[in-house]
């Protein structure tokens, strides 16, 4: 009698453990794919919002000054940054998925896509350059991350005011 509540609990503790290994397993597998979907889903989400950005700013610009619109911006990983300097809008992203061939801009309307290798991770950056056509002004404070309403004026002379309504 004895014996056989000993194979028991040494049974129990056993398909316990084997358990734990086939647990653990599934997790180191299934978590990193979790991870490279979710940054995936997270590009292709701000590819889309940044693309209607730039229509919204070439939208207000086109309607002469004084013209102003609002967008609302939900970002959930990554930092989203205004260059006044530069006339540039920018997100970044560093993930493990490869997104895109690395060093090689993608172009997607007036979207670029770039992916940079660092170390066993990549910098994923989308940028809107509107250098040469439109000057980006911004008041509010830098880098963005999170959910922000941007208002969007025409100054006049390719001046586009992006003003956060967040903050």
């Amino acid at each position: 009698m004895m014996k056989k509540r000993g194979q028991i609990w040494i049974s129990a503790v056993l398909y316990m453990a084997i358990g734990i290994v086939i647990i653990s397993l599934i997790m180191a597998v299934g978590v990193p794919v979790i991870q490279k979907m979710s940054d995936r889903h997270t590009l292709v989400q701000t590819e889309e919002m940044m693309a209607s950005l730039d229509e919204i700013v070439r939208s207000v610009k086109g309607q002469g000054l004084g013209a102003q619109d609002v967008v609302s911006m939900g970002l959930n990983k990554g930092t989203f940054n205004i260059d006044e300097t530069n006339d540039q809008i920018s997100w970044q992203m560093e993930t493990t998925a490869l997104l895109s061939e690395p060093g090689y801009p993608v172009t997607h309307g007036n979207l670029i896509l770039l992916t940079e290798v660092k170390g066993n991770r990549y910098d994923v950056t989308l940028t809107l350059n509107y250098t040469s056509t439109i000057d980006i002004t911004y008041s509010g404070m830098l880098p963005i991350s999170g959910k922000h309403r941007i208002a969007i004026q025409n100054k006049g002379n390719n001046e586009i005011h992006l003003e956060d309504l967040s903050v």
